[in-house]
């Protein structure tokens, strides 16, 4: 995933597939600097502690999955 996100231009806009405060879209520049799950992490790195975090779904998965897959911003965002 680090890999795929850190490749993007730093202006593609991302939106999480959680509930950050009401923050609906990022940047990939933005995560690679501020989000510190990611910045500097191998995906193993990342995977172990997401895993021990026992979260429930996030709230708007079903909406940001499908706009992370295809560009732009699906109706009703």
């Amino acid at each position: 995933m680090t890999g795929t996100l850190f490749a993007l231009s730093e202006a593609t806009r991302v939106y999480p597939a959680h509930d950050y405060h009401g923050k609906r879209v990022s940047t990939s520049g933005e995560e690679k600097r501020c989000n510190p799950r990611l910045a500097g992490k191998t995906r193993d790195e990342f995977i172990v502690p997401m895993n021990t975090l026992d979260l429930p779904k996030p709230k708007m998965i079903d909406v940001a999955l499908p706009a992370n897959r295809n560009p732009g911003l699906p109706h009703g965002i």
